[in-house]
């Protein structure tokens, strides 16, 4: 994968591309309500992978106590298996 990439911090401005990665992702696909929720949530940590001013991938979660649960991380299929 040849190009400039980095990792952001997802917003509103960010829920429509996350909302195309997720439902090519998943045979139950979050709702966008649910991605709003972790957006709002104070101890959640939710990143986007930008590559080449595009966004590609996402994870997401929050943190518990001293723990970090994983909620949800996809890939576009066009990026995948690359290693």
């Amino acid at each position: 994968m040849s190009g400039e990439s980095r990792f952001v911090s997802l917003g509103p401005i960010h829920l429509h591309r996350v909302m195309e990665i997720e439902q090519g992702s998943f045979a139950n696909p979050w709702s966008e309500a649910d991605f709003y929720y972790l957006l709002a949530d104070r101890d959640a940590l939710c990143l986007g992978l930008l590559h080449c001013g595009e966004l590609i991938g996402y994870a997401m979660g929050y943190f518990a106590d001293r723990d970090f649960h994983l909620a949800n991380l996809a890939v576009d299929s066009a990026y995948r298996n690359r290693g």
